[in-house]
């Protein structure tokens, strides 16, 4: 068994981010109005840049308390946690700190890198 975990670091939060839970529900075979017990799920988006991070962490802990299974996270969009993803530095950096959050917390990252902006209809 696992844990679905899905973090949003952009999408607008009236919108764009019950948007993409429904989508996520519905391609998992859920009810949009059920409350899968197996699936989490934040937004960072409010969070200062430089702290998120220790957001992701947090929400981590949170959710490792109330189960023992497997973490399987979704961090969506990965770059928005660090000042300059294009900074070899920053995103060792990035990608180290997510490699140890899964030693500690038993989990699997998913760092989703890809970003679609609607208003120019453009993936980048």
């Amino acid at each position: 068994m696992r844990q679905l975990v899905y973090i949003d670091t952009e999408r607008h939060l009236k919108e764009g981010l019950p948007a993409a839970i429904r989508s996520i529900k519905e391609k998992g075979c859920f009810g949009i109005h059920e409350n899968p017990t197996d699936f989490r799920f934040t937004s960072i988006k409010q969070v200062e840049r430089k702290k998120r991070l220790g957001a992701v962490k947090s929400f981590i802990e949170q959710v490792r308390e109330q189960t023992k299974y497997l973490l399987f996270v979704l961090l969506d969009v990965v770059t928005d946690c660090v000042s300059n993803f294009n900074d070899p530095k920053e995103s060792r950096q990035l990608f180290d700190y997510l490699r140890n959050l899964c030693d500690s917390y038993d989990a699997v990252f998913l760092p989703l890198v890809l970003a679609f902006d609607p208003e120019l209809d453009l993936l980048f």
